[in-house]
């Protein structure tokens, strides 16, 4: 871990906290397609709950609109070399999953909340000066730890969440559309990594569990140039 992360796992200031969460808020809004809602002066931790609260109401309403039904595997369709960002042409499949236009509605509500949250990684990732997979999970961590959410992950990438704040608001459906977010934080971090979730606090067990890959292109070299 370098020295950046290790300062702000001592003491994160209060506006950076901020700054990242309200971020956060306005990509998370821009992809369901509406303004954020009006938070200017708010406590930190209502600021966290009214997140919580508006993630929560605009997952549901992209879920009735699509039918309920939630496109899987945007972390190896987008993070796939050259492909960081945008679903590939030979992705089209992962779009046409669904019946009908609302499906792909809420798939493309999907993809722009891993491509803001990939932008938000990729600045994170040059704020702490990220330079491998370690410092990545590191700061990821660093993150998470700010919105409430206790994070764990091992060097082989075995991801833990042993406490989420979100999941007193999420139901198992909400927190799979939302994953995308997660998805795409955490490849912005890494240059590319991919992030799967295998179990759910909103499942019903006791702790979230999930498998991170480093993008094969970035294993054993340093991420600098990648989040830089």
């Amino acid at each position: 871990m370098n020295l950046l992360i290790q300062a702000a796992n001592i003491y994160t200031p209060a506006a950076l906290k901020r700054k990242k969460l309200e971020e956060l808020f306005a990509c998370t809004a821009a992809a369901f397609g509406c303004e954020m809602p009006g938070v200017q002066g708010l406590p930190y931790d209502e600021l966290l709950q009214s997140y919580a609260r508006f993630t929560a109401a605009q997952a549901n309403q992209a879920l009735r609109r699509g039918g309920g039904v939630i496109a899987s595997g945007f972390c190896e369709a987008i993070s796939a070399p050259g492909n960081r960002g945008e679903i590939a042409s030979s992705q089209e499949p992962l779009l046409a999953m669904t019946a009908d236009e609302s499906g792909r509605d809420l798939a493309e509500v999907q993809r722009r909340l891993y491509d803001g949250a990939y932008r938000i990684g990729q600045e994170l990732g040059r704020t702490f000066r990220v330079a491998n997979t370690a410092d990545a999970l590191a700061a990821a961590r660093l993150l998470y730890r700010a919105l409430g959410i206790d994070l764990q992950a091992t060097p082989a990438g075995e991801v833990t969440v042993g406490r989420c704040f979100f999941s007193e608001f999420y139901s198992s459906q909400v927190c799979q559309v939302i994953a995308s977010l997660d998805e795409g934080l955490f490849a912005g971090l890494s240059g590319g990594g991919q992030l799967a979730f295998t179990q759910r606090i909103t499942e019903g067990y006791e702790s979230c569990k999930a498998d991170f890959r480093p993008s094969s292109c970035d294993r054993g070299r340093s991420l600098t140039t990648q989040v830089g």
